[in-house]
């Protein structure tokens, strides 16, 4: 009798888990079709803005694997001028990309998605088997599809070179599983491999350094221990943690450069407080973005945030808000709520790149908001669920409607800006034209005058725009040489030939130096100043000395104001560059029979 209730029990185990199974599985095709969903267009898209110069231009990327190890070779030798050198695992996946695709920039695109895919399943993975395995698997589900369908993450997925963060927030959660797999099995791989996907997290992104603090986080706010007794089984995860940290900075050493008033506007303001309350202002940005991800824009570098009569007071909500985030997990520490732990997990997140402890290669960036957004996802629906709790009397299976309800209506509004999103992404073109309304960087107006001016206007009313453009950041920004160079372009091409000689002065006063500007005034020379466009195309050489159209234009100018021993100097100049040149050799021979006649 007692064998066959065993037996019945036996059977109904196995039903169970079969049927667990089964809708696990469902749940991993509801992850595929939403990512898909979201971004399964980036298929036909191309390269934008940063991926040419991760992937594109990268002389260490562009011809696949093969010369991959010069990349490893540019690490060791510090050359920090080498694009993604601080970030080998993800360059390496750049390489492999191009070995396999070439530059089918869709394809390199669909390794995106697969990636944010893979880390969709991790993340449920560790949540529904370790982490929330007392819930229903429907809350876990509710929270990776409120974290995958995020519009903050859309840079990270349409932008192929987002994929650093990506990898970095993967290896860091198999890192977790791991952790909690080796709890129950003890083995030695297992613990070599919990190292290892630390080291790839880190090697994939420098901010994957928070995993060696949240390994024994996570440890001590989802199992039954005191903080002493997770410390005292983590701790080697945090000091194999400061030992990455000092070989960074021991072998990488930026130059002054680096990191500049141009990717890091902070840098610009003068006074330490100024830079303080401006930091907590951006910050604020951070976090507003978490719950309202609109507008999204692909730059916010020096210009967007400008210091103005109101950022002290946003400055001071900002402090207040993160206080408050930092007060509440400090008190429910030994509570242990999930809410303060997604708190603290957005907090540690967000400090790598905060600009509040280290100067950072960028003022703000969305793609940085792809791994302290998890912990803002986990609080927000554990906000719900508790507070409609709290607020409710009704039935549980009613509270439970009402959770699933709201986290439901959150991932189709999610899921429907996400797609809308995505669409910016196509190529460059697109995604500058659309973000021009919402980006106020310098670097964005410059790159919407370059595209306003590339579209082929016969009437120049794009060009008439790219100059309201161009005057509006010159106003703002009247010592930038660039703008005052792309005002004397489109003057010209207006046919103000006045307020374009003014505008490549203006230039040239700014920066005496830049090739093309001291060229494109010289041309106004040619004919009513010879010796003026004599002495700029000089200077011109003198800033370039191997172009050959240049040197051959001085020495025709040379040639025609008499200057005929000069003109013959240059003239065998652009020949050496050039020997190809047929109408340089014809006019050098004729200056040669003009020098025999003499």
């Amino acid at each position: 009798m007692g064998s066959e209730r065993k037996r019945k029990k036996q059977k109904k185990q196995q039903q169970n888990n079969q049927q667990s199974k089964y809708i696990h599985f469902i749940f991993y095709a509801v992850i595929t079709l939403v990512v898909v969903f979201i971004y399964g267009k980036t298929k036909s898209y191309d390269f934008a803005i940063d991926d040419k110069i991760i992937i594109v231009q990268n002389v260490y990327v562009n011809e696949g694997f093969k010369s991959f190890p010069k990349l490893i070779e540019a690490a060791f030798n510090n050359d920090m001028s080498v694009p993604g050198v601080t970030r080998p695992l993800s360059m390496f996946t750049h390489a492999l990309d191009v070995s396999m695709f070439g530059m089918d920039a869709g394809s390199h695109h669909q390794m995106n998605l697969l990636y944010y895919l893979l880390l969709g399943f991790a993340l449920f993975y560790l949540l529904m088997k370790y982490l929330l395995k007392e819930y229903p698997p429907f809350l876990a589900l509710g929270i990776v599809l409120l974290f995958l369908s995020h519009p903050v993450h859309v840079e990270s997925v349409a932008n192929i070179k987002g994929r650093d963060d990506i990898l970095s927030f993967l290896f860091g959660v198999i890192s977790i599983i791991l952790f909690y797999k080796n709890l129950d099995e003890r083995k030695i791989y297992q613990q070599i491999m919990i190292f290892l996907g630390l080291l790839f997290s880190f090697l994939s992104k420098e901010t994957g350094i928070i995993f060696v603090i949240l390994i024994p986080l996570t440890y001590y706010y989802f199992k039954p221990v005191k903080l002493a007794q997770a410390l005292s089984q983590t701790y080697g995860y945090l000091i194999f943690g400061a030992i990455l940290i000092l070989l960074r900075f021991l072998m990488f050493i930026p130059p002054p450069e680096y990191i500049n008033i141009y990717n890091n506007s902070i840098l610009a303001i003068n006074s330490p407080l100024d830079q303080i309350m401006m930091t907590f202002r951006i910050m604020l940005h951070y976090l507003t973005l978490n719950f309202w991800p609109s507008p999204l824009i692909w730059d916010y570098s020096y210009g967007h945030f400008e210091m103005n009569s109101s950022t002290y007071l946003w400055a001071i909500i900002s402090i207040v808000l993160y206080l408050g985030m930092l007060v509440f997990g400090i008190l429910s520490f030994n509570k242990k709520s999930i809410i303060g732990f997604g708190f603290l997990f957005f907090l540690i997140a967000l400090a790598p790149v905060s600009n509040l402890f280290i100067k950072i290669a960028t003022t703000f960036g969305e793609r940085l908001l792809l791994i302290p957004s998890f912990g803002m996802v986990l609080a927000f629906v554990f906000f719900i669920k508790y507070g409609l709790d709290k607020i409710f009397t009704a039935q549980v299976s009613n509270n439970y409607f009402r959770h699933y309800g709201i986290i439901g209506f959150t991932i189709l509004v999610f899921s429907v800006m996400s797609t809308h999103r995505v669409s910016a992404w196509e190529n460059d073109d697109v995604l500058i034209a659309i973000d021009s309304k919402y980006s106020k960087s310098i670097r964005s107006s410059k790159a919407y005058i370059q595209y306003l001016t590339s579209i082929p206007d016969p009437a120049l009313v794009n060009h008439k725009k790219a100059l309201e453009v161009c005057n509006d950041g010159l106003d703002r920004f009247p010592n930038e040489w660039e703008l005052w160079y792309f005002r004397g372009v489109i003057q010209t091409k207006l046919n103000h030939i006045e307020d374009a000689k003014l505008a490549y002065e203006k230039s040239l006063e700014i920066n005496p130096n830049k090739f093309i500007t001291i060229v494109n005034y010289a041309n106004f020379f040619l004919e009513e100043d010879p010796v003026k466009a004599i002495n700029l195309f000089k200077k011109a050489v003198s800033v370039k000395k191997d172009d050959p159209r240049i040197i051959g234009n001085l020495a025709i100018m040379l040639h025609k104001n008499g200057q005929l021993l000069e003109a013959k100097t240059y003239y065998e100049q652009a020949i050496n560059l050039d020997y190809q040149d047929k109408n340089m050799n014809q006019a050098y021979q004729i200056l040669l029979n003009t020098l025999e006649n003499n």
